[in-house]
């Protein structure tokens, strides 16, 4: 079911409609359906509203004034309601100018570049930060362990670890 659902989807970023087909999906009972692009972005609407929220909030929390560019990679950046809603978040239309291998391969690059001396960069830090507050929980028996918002483990707790909005990534706790 996934795969037919995937073909469609793939299908309907450059066209209207879509046929789905799914053989036996239960028992001996065959599947079919014609899915149009409005019914998909209906159905992907909620996600891309938390997408652009989450860009937004993303930004908001960095401290940056603008975006410069946006590069999308992988099957979904066709996906015209997603570039529509990276469009509507970054105030930049995003990109889809490489493959995931030459992104890759392109930000490797710029790192070894900045790091030797044969190239002139310009300086730029990147750091990732928590956009949340982190909550671990651990069983030093190997029992349970959880993040927040799990179910409480069954065995004690020995230990909790709460990493609070904004660390800098790797962290430590001492």
């Amino acid at each position: 079911m996934w795969q037919a659902c995937e073909k469609a989807r793939r299908v309907l970023s450059a066209n209207a409609e879509a046929h789905l087909a799914i053989d036996c999906l239960v028992g001996e009972t065959d599947v079919q359906a014609t899915l149009r692009r409005p019914e998909l972005e209906e159905l992907a609407k909620p996600r891309l509203e938390q997408l652009g929220d989450a860009c937004r909030s993303a930004i908001a929390a960095a401290g940056v004034e603008g975006v410069d560019a946006v590069e999308m990679v992988g099957g979904c950046s066709r996906m015209p309601s997603l570039v529509a809603a990276l469009q509507d978040a970054f105030k930049v239309k995003p990109s889809r100018s490489l493959n995931a291998d030459e992104s890759v391969a392109r930000g490797a690059a710029f790192v070894a570049a900045m790091g030797s001396a044969s190239f002139k960069m310009v300086p730029l830090a990147v750091s990732e930060h928590t956009i949340s507050d982190w909550e671990i929980h651990w069983d030093p028996e190997g029992g349970a362990s959880r993040v927040a918002g799990d179910e409480e483990p069954t065995g004690a707790e020995a230990g909790s670890i709460t990493i609070p909005r904004g660390t800098t990534l790797p962290a430590m706790k001492r």
